[in-house]
């Protein structure tokens, strides 16, 4: 037989089992009888407590009425020796931070080895009701073993009912959302919540709010989508009701047959924020869903794995065998893919650039590559005034004070501006000139109008027919300009191919914009050289035909077609035959009427501008010439600081990019609007650029800026 020397040890004889046989059969048959668990004779008994909501206790200094915890001093479960949760009166509360010698050695906090401080912020947390987040993970984690404890593993005397389960849901989707800034926190309540939700049943799951899932392992391809979503899934199915945007949403994220793009596993929040947004844009309540005979399979959905270490078991979800599986419909997988991939589309900018190591974040600007629906309210009010100023108005701006509307920023930065004028295109705000299609270099002061798009942006936007028409529309705005054009003059676009209504109204209102605001005629010069021969006497042939059927006996409408013909090293012999030619100039219905060749000439001598004072020697000996740097009153017509560059730029032919900003900078101009300013001032004079621009370089014509320097005039 066994004997005891305690009451908490027995021991037998190897050489006699009788007893221990005797004794096994005892225990069997009482639980056999009575189907409760048998409590050993030498076992400890428990005297934990469970504290509902509303009792009153007070633990040290503080007093607790929000209940949910187990209270006590010896709690054992089948699988543990006293139960993590349990708050023990007789263990110190203090504000040490020494943990004893019984230090827990789970990553799970223990109220029994934790330290005497962080016993006080757990009861300080349940004390207050348990409406802080600014506490350690300790006392969420703390507390919900005790509510796993309670619902999983609940003993026979302390029985749990219906409505104290309800109770406990809904405290955990409480602290769920109180805590949902701590992933660690969060998800562990989510899952709990997720289990109480299917196992309670009392309601449809696509009702309620989305709970927050774990993020799946897309290296792990048989692992299929929580069966939260399965179920919530099968529900909107059944009861022909439309997928909400935030069970579309996590039915996407959770699914790893889905392609997932930078913009989802970069920017999440923001990435989720838009997918709900455009899911009920472009789907309303909803996409439905129709149900098959697939069911959901008990075997392949899991459970739930308790995050205390007093209960060492995985428990089965409880479902409704008759619910069907519609997430593996291939047509509704396809078409939530497809949408998932249309936003990781309209976030690609944004995330690119963010993601990138050499680029430093600038929060002020970086939000224009966002749609604007994510805007801040204050700035997204500005966009709604802007986009109410233009509706039934064309607005004239500077790049500048547009940029300044959005951003504060005094200071144009190129990025962000093509940033800014594709959020405006894609809420169908025009921008011209079309620097999206066509990509050039922005100043402060370059003009720019804004309209109301109404037709959808085109697949082929920056299409070569497009490119001709802008340039033939540059042309005609600059030709006009130099004839003193009225503003009602109407663009003419023959012998350009067909174009849509969408380009035409883009067209149309640049031409508004450039007869108040003409092009400058080196940069037209410079398009059009990079078209063949061919197709530069396309666009002579095309301009001319549209000035001279107009302004045929208009000085200036010559000077400019001459200075054309000129810039292009075509002979202006041709142009006057045009003109003396009876059928010259197709469609003028005067054919009587003919220019003074002395006039021309004198108009040609009139328009050149005349450099003012030269005070520069060059040494025709030194091939590295010098220049003795006076005093300029004015060169090529040009002001003081243009002036002051160009002697600065006289002293080297070839100059860096680096150098050419730091020259600029000196004399407080842009770089490229400087040269710009030059090279126009020197096609005025000498029907020539003086600084030619590669890649990297620019390079000084010296021949030319020896006549610049030295008062020599073509």
């Amino acid at each position: 037989m066994p004997h005891s020397n305690d009451d908490d040890f027995f021991l037998f004889d190897l050489d006699d089992l009788s007893g221990f046989s005797e004794l096994f059969n005892k225990i069997r048959n009482q639980v056999k009888k009575n189907r409760t668990e048998y409590v050993l004779p030498y076992q400890k008994k428990s005297d934990a407590k469970w504290i509902p909501p509303g009792e009153k206790i007070k633990i040290g200094e503080y007093r607790i009425t929000s209940g949910f915890f187990y209270y006590g001093t010896y709690f054992p479960s089948r699988w543990s020796d006293n139960d993590p949760s349990l708050i023990n009166p007789n263990l110190p509360i203090s504000d040490s931070i020494d943990t004893g010698d019984d230090a827990n050695s789970s990553n799970l906090p223990d109220y029994s080895t934790i330290s005497p401080l962080e016993r006080k912020e757990y009861l300080s947390w349940l004390a207050c009701g348990r409406k802080r987040a600014d506490t350690s993970e300790t006392p969420p984690l703390l507390f919900l073993c005790g509510l796993e404890r309670r619902v999983l593993d609940s003993p026979k005397d302390m029985a749990l009912t219906n409505e104290e389960e309800i109770a406990i849901r809904d405290e955990v989707y409480r602290i769920m959302l109180l805590y949902k800034d701590d992933p660690l926190v969060e998800t562990a309540y989510s899952n709990f919540f997720q289990y109480l939700e299917i196992k309670i049943d009392d309601r449809r799951l696509y009702e309620i709010p989305v709970p927050v899932f774990d993020t799946p392992e897309y290296d792990c391809y048989y692992r299929d989508i929580p069966v939260y979503l399965k179920i919530a899934l099968s529900q909107t199915a059944l009861d022909n009701v439309p997928v909400p945007a935030g069970i579309a949403f996590e039915w996407y994220s959770q699914e790893v047959e889905f392609s997932k793009h930078a913009p989802f596993n970069n920017q999440r929040e923001k990435f989720k924020a838009l997918f709900v947004m455009r899911y009920r844009q472009k789907f309303g309540s909803g996409i439905l869903l129709k149900p098959n005979k697939r069911i959901i399979h008990k075997y392949r959905i899991g459970g739930y794995s308790p995050l205390t270490d007093a209960i060492n078991k995985k428990f089965d979800f409880k479902i409704n065998q008759n619910l069907c599986d519609v997430s593996t419909l291939p047509s509704a997988k396809k078409k939530i893919n497809n949408f998932g991939l249309s936003i990781s589309d309209e976030l690609n900018r944004y995330s690119r650039r963010l993601s990138r190591s050499t680029y430093t974040p600038n929060p002020s600007m970086d939000f224009l590559a966002l749609p604007v629906e994510l805007w801040e309210n204050s700035v997204s009010e500005k966009f709604e005034k802007l986009k109410t100023d233009i509706k039934n108005k064309c607005k004239i701006i500077d790049a500048l004070s547009l940029f300044r509307i959005f951003t504060g920023s005094d200071e144009l930065s190129k990025t962000p501006f093509f940033d800014l004028i594709w959020a405006l295109e894609c809420n169908n705000i025009a921008v011209e000139p079309d620097i999206i299609a066509f990509k050039t270099t922005v100043k402060n002061d370059d003009k720019f109008i804004l309209h109301i798009l109404k037709d959808k942006i085109p697949s082929n936007r920056n299409n070569s027919e497009y490119a001709k028409a802008i340039l033939l529309t540059e042309l005609s705005a600059s030709a006009l300009n130099a004839c003193g054009a009225p503003e009602s003059t109407v663009l003419d676009l023959n012998g350009v191919g067909a174009l849509g209504a969408y380009f035409t109204d883009r067209l149309s209102c640049l031409f508004k914009l450039l007869l108040t605001n003409p092009p400058r005629f080196s940069k037209l010069i410079s398009k059009l050289k990079q078209y063949s021969k061919p197709g530069q006497m396309f666009f002579v042939n095309q301009i001319q035909n549209f000035v001279l059927v107009r302004y045929k006996t208009h000085y200036e409408a010559v000077a400019f077609l001459e200075k054309l013909y000129k810039a292009l090293g075509f002979s202006q012999q041709e142009l006057y035959s045009t003109i003396h030619n009876d059928n010259g100039g197709a469609g003028r219905t005067n054919k009587t009427e003919t220019l003074n060749r002395d006039e021309i000439e004198k108009l040609r001598e009139d328009s050149r501008q005349i450099s003012s004072v030269i005070e520069n020697i060059f040494s025709e000996n030194d091939e590295q010439w010098k220049i003795e740097k006076t005093k300029q009153e004015s060169l090529l017509g040009l002001d003081e600081a243009h002036s002051s560059m160009l002697v600065h730029l006289a002293e080297k032919k070839d100059w860096k990019r680096k150098e050419m900003e730091a020259l600029a900078k000196q004399h407080s101009l842009f770089t490229d609007g400087a040269i710009e300013t030059i090279n126009e001032a020197s096609y005025n004079t000498f029907d020539e650029p003086l600084i030619e621009e590669d890649e990297t370089n620019y390079k000084m014509d010296i021949a030319l800026l020896k006549k610049i320097m030295g008062g020599n005039k073509k």
